[in-house]
């Protein structure tokens, strides 16, 4: 099993990388076919490593950006290779999978990438399950908040195969803008695909329009009431005493205006069901909203559980900074690298305390229980 450090340590130690890969875990492999690999990727990386200063940038940014999840956290969120986690598993088992990927707990926004592959490892659950032909008795659910901003354009395949692989997803979102920025047309598409839709206060004003248009029209009965009478002038009686005149008239009229979609007061919505030919809806309070639900701090940003630092087992995983330590040396980038995360790691610590002094929580306690500077990248 590799792991975000193996992948870190491939990156900050090609090309001796490769070749270590090759000796080490290719016995299948004929002299001349390891020789082909190798120097495959010796042309294709190396090579064009020389002779570009932007290719040298982008690998140097890939491995940066890999540091983020190998060294920003405790190895155990990120690392583990043996995780408390296992999405199938949970799914198949029936059990409830929360992941709270706040902001805050990942300054550098590493929570939309963490979000994204969790929902990439979902969408490969849903397709182990149509492949088999799976089926449980309970459809498994999956709700995605703010949903825009862990989507990608590639997660559409599993809108389509969600019905056959007997699994059903709600997404938050707040405009259509949000998912068409994703890929274009994406609304549209799920949107027109999906049976159930509740619908609450909407402020976009491109969105308002297509769902009034998506409603449809009706023809509707308008009064209007028009002033009537003679020239005042002449019978002066008709300026103190006017008489008043109704007049009817049909035209078509959206079901369900634009403005009706911003109105919508805090704690109503319109729940839909069925397709545009067949729509059958209703609008109403919901039981409870967020008004009713006391803030209260209910998360963590790391394990408390006792670990075995399982991430430093080679029985489990493949261990690559150690082993690339130990042939190539220690090379200054990784610990720059390492030094870099450890100085995120203790501003973690510091926006945790503020998080629990505001709470009433004593927050070296907390720090010292969660061990979120007790790791280590040996």
């Amino acid at each position: 099993m590799a792991n975000f450090i193996d992948l870190y340590s491939i990156v900050a130690y090609l090309p001796g990388s490769i070749k270590y890969l090759l000796d080490t875990y290719s016995d299948k492999l004929k002299g001349e076919e390891k020789d082909e690999i190798y120097y495959l990727w010796l042309e294709s990386i190396h090579g064009e490593a020389k002779r570009s200063k932007d290719f040298r940038s982008y690998l140097r940014g890939l491995q940066q950006h890999l540091s983020l999840y190998a060294f920003s956290f405790h190895p155990r969120l990120l690392n583990s290779y043996n995780p408390d986690i296992k999405i199938a598993e949970g799914f198949r088992q029936g059990k409830l999978m929360y992941f709270n990927l706040r902001a805050l707990d990942f300054p550098s926004g590493e929570s939309l990438d963490i979000g994204k592959m969790i929902l990439m490892d979902i969408q490969s659950y849903a397709a182990f399950k149509q492949r088999e032909g799976l089926e449980n008795e309970v459809p498994d659910m999956v709700f995605i908040d703010e949903a825009h901003n862990v989507i990608v354009p590639e997660f559409q395949r599993m809108f389509e195969m969600a019905r056959s692989a007997g699994i059903g997803i709600m997404l938050i979102h707040q405009s259509k803008q949000q998912m068409d920025e994703i890929k274009r047309g994406m609304f549209e598409n799920i949107f027109n695909n999906t049976n159930i839709k509740l619908i609450l206060g909407v402020e976009d004003p491109e969105t308002t329009r297509y769902l009034a248009e998506y409603f449809g029209q009706e023809l509707r009965f308008f009064m209007n009431v028009s002033r009537g009478g003679e020239n005042p002038l002449k019978r002066p009686l008709d300026a103190v005493l006017p008489h008043w005149q109704e007049i009817s008239m049909q035209r078509y009229d959206y079901k369900i205006r634009p403005e009706e979609f911003s109105n919508l007061e805090m704690g109503t919505a319109i729940l839909t069901v069925g397709s545009k030919n067949d729509l059958r809806g209703v609008k109403g309070r919901l039981s409870r909203f967020a008004s009713d639900v006391k803030g209260k701090l209910d998360y963590y940003l790391v394990p408390v559980e006792p670990s075995n630092k399982e991430w430093m087992d080679p029985e489990r995983g493949l261990c690559l900074l150690k082993k690339f330590k130990n042939s190539f040396g220690t090379k200054a980038e990784v610990e720059e690298d390492i030094n870099r995360a450890e100085e995120r790691m203790r501003e973690a610590e510091e926006k945790a305390n503020e998080i629990f002094e505001k709470h009433g929580v004593d927050g070296d306690t907390a720090i010292d229980e969660m061990g979120i500077i007790q790791s280590s990248f040996d």
